[in-house]
């Protein structure tokens, strides 16, 4: 038989090579589309994760909307002064109903004043006072909550009371961690609004026993009662600082809807002979909760979200609110008012909650891949 005629039973290196390194190829290709593959699951995820918690929150927040005082003196000081007092009322209650940090469970009900009438003697009734008060029983349900949570996490000595369950509860995520309270608290559309979310929804990623509602990426979303902040700045890092742009953007908004008789101190009346220029800058607007997830990176770049140079989120006390302002406070209701307000009179607006900022200084822009809802009010 010929020499020639023989075969072959080897691959050359060179062949080897080829070989591997196209196949090196085509598994880096692979990696890369299923990586790519895997965040726009998650991306996905998100977004009908955020819409479904928006949805489920905004119907709490219109149901706790509808609530009205059911004790009113008989002797207002004016219709205004009726309204205003609601108003006040209102507010409170939504900051009670609804907390989004750990601070609105400390604060106790604010002292809703309610004038009367010169024929009842004058000075002021408070609404909402006493054992029986609606706000604070709405507080003491959250607060019990708490107790247990941390009774049951310490058998061996259990705190025995709010102030010593509020002393391990950890302000780290607390948004996440009210939303989870306010959702095992109510009930939607017949159903307990918990039982709409997967055993993967839920977390304790601080380690501090309390329940978080969590994102794709395992890290815990962010609630915002009133995100006034992220309203008024649509450029991350800079708050626009001029009136006329800030009176242009409320009017887009569209003036608060639980005001539907203007009661609000800064509403200004502009037929004055002499209104105050740009007046509207101060006004209310029509500000909605909101969920957000901070995406991959777990960075809101939104202030009260992400901690502080403390390690935690900076405080913001809605509860203790008072207005100083002479100007606005009409009269019989006497200096300062409490003033249970979402807007935080007078507070830049870089530090009203969710405000697009620079919170750990890192210089670059973590709102990018935040998720917002795509059911905006904005």
């Amino acid at each position: 038989m010929s020499r020639y005629s023989s075969k072959r039973t080897a691959f050359t290196l060179v062949e080897l090579l080829t070989v591997i390194a196209i196949l090196g190829i085509i598994s880096g290709m692979l990696a890369i589309a299923l990586a790519g593959a895997q965040r726009q699951a998650k991306e996905t995820r998100a977004e009908g994760f955020t819409d479904r918690l928006n949805l489920a929150i905004l119907n709490v927040y219109e149901q706790e909307s509808r609530r009205i005082v059911t004790s009113v003196p008989n002797t207002p000081r004016s219709f205004d002064h009726h309204n205003q007092s609601l108003l006040m009322w209102k507010r409170d209650w939504l900051r009670c109903a609804l907390p989004d940090r750990k601070q609105d469970l400390i604060d106790p009900p604010s002292e809703v004043r309610y004038p009367l009438s010169a024929a009842a003697g004058g000075g002021f009734a408070r609404l909402d006072s006493g054992v029986g008060s609606a706000r604070f029983e709405r507080l003491a349900r959250y607060r019990n909550r708490v107790l247990r949570t941390y009774q049951a996490l310490n058998p061996a000595s259990p705190p025995t009371n709010w102030p010593a369950a509020a002393a391990l509860w950890s302000e780290t995520n607390q948004s996440s961690e009210c939303l989870y309270m306010i959702l095992a608290s109510n009930i939607i559309n017949g159903v307990p609004a918990l039982q709409t979310l997967n055993d993967r929804d839920i977390g304790d990623t601080d380690g501090d026993g309390m329940p978080e509602i969590i994102d794709s990426w395992d890290n815990p979303v962010g609630f915002m009662r009133w995100p006034v902040g992220l309203y008024l700045t649509p450029d991350w890092n800079s708050p626009p600082s001029d009136p006329a742009v800030l009176a242009a953007m409320k009017r887009k908004l569209g003036r608060d809807a639980m005001d539907i008789v203007y009661s609000d101190p800064r509403y200004m009346d502009s037929s004055q002979a002499t209104p105050p220029a740009n007046h509207e800058a101060q006004d209310p607007f029509n500000v909605y909760p909101m969920v957000v997830s901070a995406g991959a990176d777990g960075v809101f770049d939104l202030y009260g979200l992400d901690p502080d140079t403390s390690g935690n989120p900076p405080n913001i006390s809605y509860g203790t609110n008072t207005l100083t302002d002479n100007s606005l406070i009409r009269a019989g209701y006497g200096n300062p008012l409490p003033f249970v307000d979402p807007y935080l009179y007078q507070t830049p607006i870089a530090q009203q909650l969710g405000a697009r900022t620079d919170a750990a200084e890192s210089r670059i822009n973590n709102t990018s891949d935040n998720v917002y809802p795509s059911v905006s009010f904005q």
